[in-house]
């Protein structure tokens, strides 16, 4: 296995940071202390904040690596601290959460041992949630099934934040991943959860078996400051604010879509890759119908509730190509050429058409569903 020739390092804890707040560099030189023969620290700074640098540079080191970038937006310096790692498997760490020294620890040594098994693509444990009402401890069953149907099943039965982005992934697992993702043309605010799934197509998770990760959901405890998240992001996609209705409607597309076509997936047969896509569609149209009724300030509100409603009355019956079109169409309405970009890549992810042609638990397309 190519990766293993001269590997030293474990575990690469990557930190995309912009904020600038006592708290966040506090938490940044938390990871920094982790840093020794096993364990990495990246850092990549994008806040533009000179106090800041001074902090983040008394703590470079041998193992504790920093980077000082210009402002850029979340997505691109998400992508660009994975591209600076070089461990075994990589463990992202927002600056506004926490991990647990033992179980950065655990996971370490966990990684060291199962990096020869390729069917081992990442480690997961257990998470503390910081809500706004409370917390509670929060955990995934049967991501470590050697069942993909099962390891898609156990991730979208959990109704919560989207732990098995931070969990520890294999890097070459998650290179492809970031790759596929960053040369789709719309970068959404839903697109961590296709990362994840890629990663569930890929193999499976072990268990650390011990508290890991302390998890911030402050940015999303509500409605309101969830879609005013989202709302940012459709916005600096330069895509109209009506969007966000279509918001689980479209993550359940692309998603099945991905179990059904993409390479991840294609190595599993046509009954799993039904199963997978449907169940993921199952899930985002449940999340979807319990979205509705906004309207975000934007013009194109009735048409974007009239896709809703087509939608939602057709269930539990879905044609994926036809939902493609109908979603290109819209983007069409006051953006054609990312329309047309966005038709085009997802169709160029079929393969080309080869008969299996069918129908899982009510989901259908003509591409294959």
């Amino acid at each position: 296995m190519g990766l293993l020739k001269g590997l030293v390092v474990k575990l690469s804890i990557l930190m995309p940071s912009n904020r600038t707040t006592p708290g966040a560099c506090g938490r940044i030189l938390q990871a920094c202390s982790w840093a020794c023969d096993d364990i990495e620290v990246v850092v990549r700074d994008n806040s533009g904040s000179l106090d800041k640098q001074r902090i983040l540079r008394s703590a470079e080191g041998p193992s504790r690596r920093i980077v000082i970038a210009d402002p850029c937006e979340a997505h691109e310096n998400f992508v660009e601290t994975q591209k600076l790692a070089r461990g075994g498997f990589v463990l992202f760490l927002g600056d506004d959460d926490c991990a647990f020294d033992r179980g950065v620890a655990r996971i370490a040594e966990i990684a060291g041992r199962c990096l020869p098994d390729p069917g081992i693509v990442g480690i997961t444990g257990s998470y503390l949630l910081e809500l706004a009402h409370g917390s509670q401890v929060a955990g995934y069953r049967d991501v470590g099934s050697e069942n993909p149907v099962a390891r898609v099943g156990g991730y979208v039965a959990y109704q919560g934040p989207n732990l098995i982005f931070y969990s520890a992934i294999r890097r070459e697992v998650a290179d492809a991943a970031w790759a596929f993702m960053d040369a789709a043309p719309l970068k959404l605010p839903f697109h961590d959860q296709l990362l994840s799934l890629i990663y569930l197509l890929s193999g499976r998770f072990l268990d650390a078996g011990r508290l890991i990760f302390l998890y911030n959901t402050s940015n999303w405890d509500t409605a309101a400051t969830s879609a005013a998240s989202d709302l940012k992001i459709y916005a600096t996609a330069g895509l109209d604010p009506a969007v966000r209705q279509l918001h689980w409607l479209l993550c359940g597309l692309e998603g099945a879509w991905l179990a059904m076509f993409s390479p991840f997936a294609m190595p599993y047969a046509l009954e799993q890759r039904q199963a997978m896509a449907s169940r993921w569609f199952e899930l985002m149209l449940r999340r979807f119908a319990g979205d509705r009724g906004h309207s975000y300030g934007s013009v194109l509100t009735p048409r974007a509730t009239q896709l809703c409603e087509k939608w939602l009355q057709r269930a539990p019956h879905f044609d994926l190509a036809e939902l493609l079109d109908d979603v290109s169409g819209f983007l069409a309405t006051f953006a054609p050429d990312k329309a047309e970009s966005y038709r085009a890549f997802w169709t160029s992810v079929a393969p080309p058409s080869n008969g299996e042609v069918g129908r899982s638990r009510g989901t259908s397309s003509r591409r294959g569903l």
